[in-house]
């Protein structure tokens, strides 16, 4: 009896151990939804102020230079390295090594500047720095230091921050581990960002922050013909593969200034003198505006994907701060427009395709953009969604904008590997 008290005692104890350490994960994964969802609304809101100053008075375009040695001087001030982007924030993660914490002031206030002036840039992957800066600022607030808790409280965070932008909890959460190309070895890695995706989705609609508008809701993207869908896939890879490439060649030409204050000098001018002397104007800042008119079935003019490439290539390229999510999915609405007019197809669907289909090309997350279309144009989109992502992915997976998510494989390794296995197993 003793000894059946005594295997009882310890069973309560580990099973009470086991329900104190799933609270303390829940709570901190909670904590740091709800902060990170709250920095992230509050950067939306500053950027909205920014793009709303450029669009009343223009001549800041003239200050973007100026605007970008701000941000360099800031980071120098803050002893952050200038290069410091989300690849570094997702290589942070997977060596579960903690973000820097002053990261997130900085590229607060940089891609403030940055819009501010005309910058062609998003607030996105800004705002997963932010969240990546905040996770590891927070998790050891609440008694989780080990350095093997970084990785998930870092995951925590991108996730709380880009469900708060994209008002798409599911594929914030799925991004995350997507990007990372890391296989889920306990179910608290998975359910701990989803978990502070959902408290960031949650303050973020409190605050009454959107992506698109309600009506995009309703639109018939599963009206799209197969064969068509198919086709923009095709399209969207070969934009993005280009893009991709295009934007190393630029880099590493810009690196041979060998200098970084050099570089935001020409690179911002050269953005400048465009935005100041052409009628490509409306193509600074976020994107948001071309998305709305897209999605609302208004006709774009047909270049206006390769505007908005080339002005987020250069802004890009010269080092300024700011996010590249939502400039792609704004080129990518953009090419829907122009590929409905060339093929007759229904303005408005074909732009949210070309958003999910771009955005697979150029993240290499063919499971987050379709999980990313359904949350945003409904579940019946779902069909449609997957078709055109799997098909950008197909056709450009050796292309990311994020170095962790270059897939190493190619298929006829792959097809070597199977066809080698069955003789191991004979042996």
């Amino acid at each position: 009896m003793a000894a059946c008290a005594g295997e009882g005692g310890v069973g309560s104890v580990a099973a009470g151990s086991k329900t104190s350490s799933v609270l303390r994960w829940a709570c901190a994964a909670a904590a740091i939804g709800a902060v990170a969802g709250a920095c992230t609304v509050a950067l939306g809101w500053a950027v909205d102020g920014a793009v709303a100053a450029f669009s009343a008075h223009g001549q800041l375009v003239w200050l973007l230079p100026v605007a970008g040695l701000a941000t360099y001087g800031l980071y120098r001030a803050l002893r952050l390295d200038f290069s410091l982007g989300t690849s570094d924030v997702i290589e942070a993660a997977r060596s579960s090594r903690p973000v820097p914490r002053a990261l997130a002031p900085a590229i607060f206030l940089g891609t403030c500047c940055t819009l501010l002036c005309g910058g062609s840039v998003g607030k996105e992957a800004a705002a997963l720095q932010l969240g990546g800066s905040v996770s590891s600022w927070l998790g050891p607030l609440v008694g989780l230091r080990d350095e093997e808790f970084q990785e998930t409280f870092v995951m925590c965070g991108m996730a709380a921050a880009l469900s708060a932008v994209l008002l798409a909890p599911l594929a914030a959460a799925v991004f995350v581990v997507e990007v990372m190309h890391r296989r889920i070895s306990h179910p608290a890695r998975l359910a701990a960002p989803a978990l502070s995706s959902l408290t960031a989705f949650a303050v973020a609609r409190l605050a009454g922050a959107h992506l698109v508008s309600p009506a995009a809701a309703a639109l018939d993207v599963a009206g799209v013909s197969p064969l068509a869908v198919a086709a923009l896939g095709v399209a969207a890879a070969v934009v993005a593969g280009a893009f991709i490439v295009a934007l190393r060649v630029v880099r590493r030409a810009v690196s041979r200034l060998e200098s970084v204050l050099l570089a935001i000098v020409v690179g911002g001018s050269a953005v400048s003198m465009l935005l100041g002397f052409t009628d490509l104007s409306p193509y600074g800042g976020t994107g948001a505006l071309q998305i709305d008119a897209a999605l609302a079935g208004e006709a774009l003019p047909p270049a206006a994907f390769l505007a908005k490439a080339a002005l987020t290539l250069l802004v890009l390229a010269a080092g300024f701060k700011g996010g590249e999510i939502m400039p792609v999915l704004c080129i990518g609405a953009c090419l829907g427009s122009t590929f409905a007019v060339s093929a007759g197809l229904d303005g408005a669907s074909t732009a949210a395709l070309g958003m999910v289909a771009l955005f697979a090309a150029c993240s290499n997350c063919p499971l987050c953009s379709l999980v990313l279309g359904a949350e945003l144009f409904g579940v019946s989109a779902l069909p449609a969604c997957a078709l055109v992502a799997l098909v950008a992915f197909a056709c450009s997976y050796r292309c990311s904008l994020y170095q962790s998510a270059v897939i190493a494989w190619t298929p006829a390794g792959m097809l070597r590997a199977l066809l080698r296995r069955p003789s191991t197993v004979q042996r």
